[in-house]
């Protein structure tokens, strides 16, 4: 019984933590005059964009592989390699970017009003 109550209180907490990430989106999109859902929507796009771009380059990368190696395992290996190695240097960037992260407008924000008056307006 104690399991299931771990587990429920840690699915709160996630849906917790999304719920201030979303909050604090949507008081830095206030802040900057700007809708949510405009940015939002234009992000998915960006990235159904970016993902059928990256699937055709690896695609057609494993053929031009295949076709001068001639060996289905090696073109499928060097591009699990390639992927790997970019993965790495992203998952590298974006944390470097998320230590330089500040929300200076959301911080400003909060130490010249209330913060229960800036949560209440942002809910609406």
């Amino acid at each position: 019984m104690e399991l299931f109550q771990h587990i429920e209180g840690f699915i709160d907490n996630k849906i917790k933590i999304a719920k201030s990430f979303l909050l604090l989106i949507k008081l830095e999109a206030k802040l900057a005059g700007l809708s949510i859902i405009p940015l939002l929507l234009s992000l998915c796009m960006l990235f159904v964009a970016l993902l059928t771009l990256w699937l055709t380059a690896m695609v057609l990368l494993g053929v031009a592989v295949l076709f001068f190696h001639g060996n289905s395992f090696t073109a499928l290996f060097l591009i699990l390699i390639l992927n790997a190695i970019l993965l790495f240097f992203l998952i590298k960037c974006i944390s470097r970017n998320l230590k330089r992260m500040s929300f200076e407008k959301t911080r400003e924000s909060f130490k010249r009003s209330d913060i229960h008056a800036i949560i209440k307006t942002t809910e609406e």
